[in-house]
């Protein structure tokens, strides 16, 4: 077996579920930043009132907070968001969209778009919004739709933010070119319903990407050379968590399925890769030694640890704050050792509406 410490290959596997065409359309260039100086839509009065038909965009309920643990939570959906929603969880946030354009390799998404074909696009809930704000700068053609509970400070002018529940019927006027959605274990119950609603909101010939962790149960899901043992507290903290998460309705372990149920959905040629977050700075090369230092200060410098598990350690699995603290002091401990060589595994699925098609699959 490899030695972890030497290779991790980048992507580490990329498998083509299914394939349903020929050919792909050519891929362009998917994380390059350019700066709009004039507004592409200034005289496109749709904009606007397609968005002011899909939901109030700052209502009561996501400007209403609670307090929990020294922390902020955000009240939407009755406090059902299991993380916090405070200035220190925004900056581990952005720490982490800087770690996922690392492991993706410079790029905002692996889907093939074409680049002259996109205008229309919605991201579900990634980070700060700030994939959004990113594909906008980097699109200034595309109208951008942000479906966030956390309100960014500058957009880019063919970027709106608006608050909806993508469980629910999704309320959008206009079909999309691309839908995107990251780190949303902890956020959807029914992931074949997303799916389902996302092959209805998509043109004929456009794509879904879906980027997400995938929580660990066994020592063997986090490294490949025996090193990390199950009594590891990051491995005993995902357990944690999907246990959890199981209380509140919520499959951190979902996304593995991800490639079946969006074929349930009526989608072809679906592509899965399968890549690694190093936990700390023990791989040899770039650019996963940097993803590790940032997911040291990711869990360590900005509270990372105990905004992942401390709610649900005390509100869902009855643990005093006491005692999940103390637990969490252990991972914070295990992440200064890189002799243990600990890694969450990484699900990228991305997939086609097919160009001519009928109804979804049930």
């Amino acid at each position: 077996m490899e030695n972890c410490s030497a290779k991790i290959a980048m992507p580490q596997e990329h498998h083509q579920i299914s394939t349903a065409s020929s050919s792909d359309p050519p891929q362009g260039e998917h994380g390059e930043i350019n700066h709009p100086h004039d507004d592409p839509f200034e005289d496109d009065s749709a904009i606007g009132s397609d968005i002011e038909s899909l939901t109030q965009t700052l209502n009561s309920e996501v400007l209403d907070f609670e307090y929990s643990n020294g922390r902020r939570y955000n009240a939407f959906k009755n406090g059902t968001y299991l993380l916090p929603n405070d200035e220190v969880e925004v900056e581990r946030l952005d720490i982490q969209h800087k770690m996922w354009t690392l492991i993706l390799s410079g790029k905002l998404y692996l889907a093939p778009l074409n680049e002259d074909e996109i205008h229309d696009v919605v991201d579900i809930a990634t980070g700060t919004g700030n994939w959004a704000i990113d594909f906008a700068d980097a699109h200034p053609q595309a109208r951008v739709i942000e479906c966030q509970i956390l309100i960014a400070r500058q957009v880019p002018q063919n970027l709106e933010f608006i608050v909806e529940d993508s469980e629910m019927d999704w309320m959008f006027t206009r079909p999309f070119d691309f839908i995107h959605s990251r780190a949303v274990a902890a956020g959807w119950k029914d992931w074949p319903n997303y799916f389902r609603q996302a092959f209805n909101h998509l043109k004929p010939g456009g794509w879904i990407e879906i980027q997400d962790l995938y929580f660990m149960s066994d020592a063997s899901e986090t490294c490949d050379d025996g090193t990390v043992k199950n009594d590891h507290p990051l491995v005993r903290l995902s357990r944690y968590m999907i246990e959890g998460g199981l209380k509140m309705g919520f499959d951190m372990r979902k996304v593995q399925y991800a490639a079946s149920m969006l074929k349930d959905a009526g989608f072809v040629d679906i592509h899965q890769v399968n890549l690694k977050f190093p936990w700390t700075e023990w791989p040899e090369q770039e650019p996963l030694k940097t993803v590790g230092r940032l997911m040291t200060k990711n869990m360590v410098e900005t509270g990372g640890l105990s905004a992942v598990g401390l709610g649900i350690l005390t509100k869902k699995l009855g643990w005093s704050r006491e005692k999940a603290e103390l637990f969490l002091m252990e991972g914070r401990n295990a992440l200064k050792d890189t002799t243990q060589h600990c890694y969450s595994p990484v699900i990228v699925v991305y997939a086609r509406k097919p160009s001519e098609t009928g109804s979804p699959g049930a």
